[in-house]
């Protein structure tokens, strides 16, 4: 028993020492500025929460006599008493109690310490938050799916790259560019030929211009995404000159392309072909000496004493040679003049004109009028001064020759779109190329 309590003495001691090593230790590292914690070891750990169960009792020495017991064993006893150091146990628990109070104290202090260092980091202004991994998806369209409808064109050709939030522009630029060659097989491409807007999903969901001046605020939406921050490139070829022309022409209905035929040399009338030739002559000989100039034609007529240049269209050079050849075959013909009488003795009397019916419906020519001698439309219209808005809806209406002119109604010129005064213009001319039964 004896020896129990002096091991359980020395022990006690042992661990106070330690403790207050391990204090000592503490203090230099906090004094140093240091966080390191000391730890002690596993078996001392171990020793401290025994011997905080340890509790010491001061023992009371008192000699026992037996009148049977062994003087051996009286003899042993009173050789350890004075061997047995007296031990005070108040102060012990005094210096524990102190040596956790100061323990305790220590720890919150570092605590502390930690708390402010860490609130001191993050009010750093000039601290950044460390680069995180953005996630393009760049999309390609082909010039053929450019050319289909929307809802046709099918999926782009898209490629995934990785790239750092904190790497340059230039960078991505150069990866926008390897996919475009790669999908388009096209050596160094310019992205100003192209179309190319981004999106950054849930963040920026309309399509901005893909450019230097965006990419810090892509890269700044990309960044609000916490689980995968994602971009979406997509890339379109421009369409050419010729081609957006070709679609502002079409229109909206997306109406069926009428095929032309070209007309072959043996289908053209020999009269069309002298007109063909003649309306060259003039295009050659009324060329504007000044291409580009005030007057903006490619033909123009222009005389010494009027300088000021009068625009040729298709219209004027047709019309002018239909007349120049229509006169051309008038003056080949043979011009014979025969006295009204000529033939009178061999025809016989005329009979008499029949009476109008009742509900006949008013013809152009006047009544007991007869066709006049047959040209063109064109001409027709050029001799008795109509004008070309007239001249062009007869010509619309696949009206060739003055022969026709016999057989249309004032009804058939209100259906054709004729105004009531163009009507009146249209009867006047007729009734002069008009001409009475047996009038040469």
């Amino acid at each position: 028993m004896a020896r129990a309590t002096r091991q359980s003495a020395k022990a006690g001691a042992a661990l106070i020492a330690k403790i207050a090593a391990a204090e000592d230790l503490v203090d230099e590292m906090e004094t140093d500025g240091e966080t390191t914690i000391a730890v002690l070891d596993s078996d001392e750990e171990e020793e401290d929460e025994d011997d905080d169960e340890v509790v010491l009792v001061p023992q009371k020495r008192q000699a026992v006599s037996d009148s049977d017991g062994d003087s051996d064993d009286d003899e042993e006893e009173e050789e350890l008493e004075p061997d047995e150091p007296e031990y005070d146990t108040s102060t012990l628990k005094a210096k524990k109690g102190k040596t956790a109070g100061k323990k305790a104290g220590s720890t919150k202090a570092r605590k502390a310490k930690r708390r402010k260092s860490n609130d001191s980091d993050s009010d750093d202004p000039d601290s950044t938050p460390p680069p995180r991994k953005i996630e393009y998806k760049i999309g390609v369209y082909t010039a053929d799916q450019m050319k289909a409808k929307k809802t046709s064109r099918g999926p782009p050709d898209t490629d995934i790259v990785i790239l750092q939030s904190d790497r340059a522009w230039s960078a991505l630029k150069s990866k926008v560019i390897s996919q475009i060659s790669a999908v388009l097989g096209c050596d160094s491409p310019t992205l100003s030929d192209y179309n190319i807007v981004f999106t950054v999903p849930q963040k920026s969901t309309d399509p901005l211009r893909f450019d230097e001046s965006k990419y810090e605020y892509m890269v700044e939406k990309a960044l609000l995404i916490k689980a995968t921050p994602t971009v979406k490139i997509t890339v379109e070829p421009k369409p050419s000159p010729s081609t957006s022309a070709k679609e502002n022409s079409e229109t909206a209905s997306d109406a069926k392309k009428k095929k032309t035929k070209v007309p072959n040399a043996r289908d053209i009338l020999p009269a069309n072909e002298a007109l063909n030739a003649k309306m060259g002559e003039l295009r050659e000989r009324w060329k504007c000496p000044t291409p580009g100039g005030a007057c903006g034609s490619e033909n123009c007529f222009y005389t010494a004493t009027e300088p000021e240049h009068f625009p040729l269209s298709h219209t004027h050079i047709r019309s002018w040679g239909e007349a120049m050849v229509s006169r051309q075959y008038t003056y080949l013909c043979a011009l014979i003049n025969f006295p009204s009488d000529f033939l009178t003795g061999v025809r016989g009397v005329a009979p008499p004109i029949p009476g109008p019916a009742a509900n006949e419906t008013p013809m152009l020519i006047p009544y007991g009028r007869i066709a006049g001698e047959e040209v063109s439309i064109n001409m027709f219209c050029l001799d008795y001064g109509l004008d070309d808005d007239i001249a062009a809806r007869l010509t619309e209406n696949k009206f060739k020759r003055t022969g026709a002119l016999a057989f249309v109604t004032l009804d058939d010129l209100k259906q054709m779109g004729f105004a009531h005064g163009e009507i009146a213009e249209l009867k006047v001319a007729v009734t002069k190329w008009s001409k009475l039964p047996g009038e040469v």
